[in-house]
């Protein structure tokens, strides 16, 4: 069964790139490439050997909210200092940025994240979950 599901992915994909290359408008490939890139990450969960199980890929799971907060703002810093030209942005400098966007991430989920859902969660219940308008 999984040699099936990923030979239907790889056809799907595959048919997608193509028509792509002969003309079909981006808007309406791209999203069809996420949705079949999408099904076959779930369907290979909790396989042997998935790449996307990894501890690694964990763990930039867990900072990933730290780095939505702070990519953008990030970014508007990092031209401000560093970028000239925002349409010529050198692959040094863009690998610059992505290192600041993973350290502040990082910095962010330890320093910022886990302390405030630690002292969250040693609140007493009532507190968290406040006095809620209308409830009995």
């Amino acid at each position: 069964m999984a040699a099936v599901e990923g030979y239907a992915g790889a056809v799907a994909i595959l048919v997608l790139v193509a028509l792509w290359r002969i003309g079909a408008p981006e808007t309406l490939v791209v999203p069809a490439l996420f949705a079949v890139a999408l099904l076959l990450l779930a369907l290979t969960a909790g396989r042997d050997h998935n790449p996307f199980e990894t501890v690694l890929v964990h763990y930039l799971g867990e900072i990933s909210y730290a780095t939505y907060l702070s990519h953008f703002i990030l970014w508007k810093a990092f031209k401000l200092a560093f970028v000239s030209d925002a349409t010529a942005v050198s692959p040094a400098k863009i690998a610059l940025y992505l290192a600041m966007v993973l350290l502040a991430s990082i910095a962010l989920y330890h320093l910022i994240e886990r302390p405030a859902q630690r002292w969250l969660n040693g609140l007493p219940s009532r507190l968290r979950e406040g006095s809620g308008e209308g409830r009995p």
